[in-house]
């Protein structure tokens, strides 16, 4: 399909779903930021969305509060002498017999 006629049909089934208007390369940078949030690093993101440079990928990965947070948690666990697991994954870990209840950290 050719360029222009993606985003025709595009705009017409936003339309068509009574949506507010919305651009296709909007699109490209909420899977970026989105990337960008599960951990995705420059060099994913560049190969991902086809960025020649780290500089244009680096635009995704803006700080974000609950990032700030999920840093701080892992420099605790850190410091605790506690399990570290990277921003944006989840480790599980085996039912703590005691409490009854599967743990996630």
């Amino acid at each position: 399909m050719a360029r222009s006629n993606f985003s025709l049909t595009f705009h017409r089934a936003v339309q068509a779903c009574d949506l507010p208007p919305v651009r296709v390369h909007e699109l490209r940078h909420t899977g970026a930021t989105l990337a960008a949030a599960t951990g995705a690093s420059t060099a994913e993101l560049m190969r991902r969305f086809g960025h020649s440079s780290p500089a244009a990928a680096l635009v995704y990965q803006h700080p974000a509060v609950d990032r700030d947070q999920e840093i701080a948690r892992m420099l605790n666990a850190l410091a605790s002498g506690g399990d570290v697991v990277p921003i944006g994954h989840r480790l599980n870990r085996p039912a703590d017999p005691s409490s009854g209840t599967k743990r996630h950290c």
